[in-house]
């Protein structure tokens, strides 16, 4: 009995061995190489979007910094330019990410 059992596993494990030395076929690796390509492209749009922000936060630091130097109406005049910059940087953000993903 045991013998016949330590067959079978030999046998299931030749099968398993040589299933994982076949080549792919040709169309399947290129779809496989193109779902990576698509991928690390989406990896690289999403790491150039966040990067925008994170530099258009850090100019949006800087400026209000800048404005809190001032007073009155010209702080709030500053601080409101400063504001509309970065929301203009991050609607510029999505609209690049909208385009990319129209573009796929």
């Amino acid at each position: 009995m045991k013998t016949g059992l330590i067959v079978i596993v030999a046998v299931l494990a030749a099968y398993a061995l040589t299933a994982c030395e076949q080549a792919s076929s040709p169309s399947a690796v290129d779809k496989h190489v193109a779902e990576a390509r698509m991928d690390a492209q989406k990896q690289d749009t999403k790491a150039l979007a966040e990067a925008a922000v994170t530099q258009a936060e850090g100019r949006h630091d800087v400026a209000i910094q800048r404005c809190n130097a001032l007073q009155g109406d010209q702080q709030k005049a500053c601080k409101e330019q400063a504001d509309a910059a970065l929301d203009l940087a991050k609607a510029n953000v999505r609209a690049q990410k909208l385009a990319a993903d129209n573009g796929r």
